[in-house]
């Protein structure tokens, strides 16, 4: 007998690594949860494995040029698929993350910039990643004090608040999501609220979904890329390489 409650969350989760062909035994570690759970639950549901994707030649490249500076979530939406699918093909390609060193001259304009300047733009400078940054200066216990918003600053946030996760825009603007929502609250601005979906909507989502861009079906259908993509993996929908 099965045990497990299925929430609609991990229904999504379910549907979008049975799409890119996990293995049911790593699906089931990463949803807490027995094999035989998974299994009675991709049958119960009417999921089927497709025919393994597999990576191009660009596809690889891109990997590879990416994997040392990206994370590899940021890399599984490049590529459209999932983590475990980008860990697993960096394995198979030989590729790992690469410590970079810090030097006493690499800590000292960390610790001259980190102050003052988006984590962002230190990154940039000092050829690491953004995540490397932050781990180096809480090991260094430097702390930010105010950075203060240019008005460039301010006519980005007023574009992208509205329909834009916050973590991206903070991503954006090297600041942090509770910066962005007090800078958002100072200024007026309000999230849009995203319209419920509609049997049309799905419809349009169906038909267009391999043909299309996330970008593309956002601006038509009123929403965001992440809605799009989290109403794609309910609907069992992958895009077309």
């Amino acid at each position: 007998m099965n045990h497990h409650r299925w929430t609609q969350e991990e229904d999504d989760i379910l549907r979008a690594e049975i799409a890119d062909c996990v293995p049911a035994k790593e699906i089931a570690q990463k949803l807490g949860c027995t094999l035989r759970s998974v299994r009675y639950r991709v049958s119960r549901i009417g999921l089927q494995r497709e025919e393994h994707r597999f990576y191009t030649a660009a596809e690889e490249k891109k990997l590879i040029r990416l994997y040392r500076t990206k994370s590899v979530a940021e890399i599984g939406k490049m590529l459209g698929r999932s983590t475990d699918s980008i860990a697993r093909k960096a394995v198979t390609l030989g590729i790992k993350k690469e410590n970079i060193l810090w030097t006493q001259e690499a800590e000292a304009e960390l610790v001259r910039l980190y102050p003052h300047t988006p984590n962002k733009e230190i990154a940039a400078k000092l050829k690491r990643t953004v995540k490397a940054i932050k781990h180096r200066a809480n090991k260094l216990l430097l702390k930010k004090e105010g950075i203060n918003w240019t008005w460039e600053d301010d006519q980005k946030l007023i574009k992208m608040y509205p329909n834009q996760e916050t973590k991206k825009i903070a991503e954006i603007l090297g600041r942090t999501r509770n910066a962005v929502h007090i800078r958002a609250r100072h200024l007026g601005l309000e999230k849009i609220k995203i319209p419920a979906w509609t049997v049309e909507d799905d419809v349009f989502l169906i038909n267009n979904y391999h043909k299309m861009t996330n970008k593309e079906l956002a601006k038509i259908l009123q929403k965001n890329e992440p809605v799009i993509r989290r109403r794609a993996a309910r609907l069992g929908l992958r895009k077309i390489k």
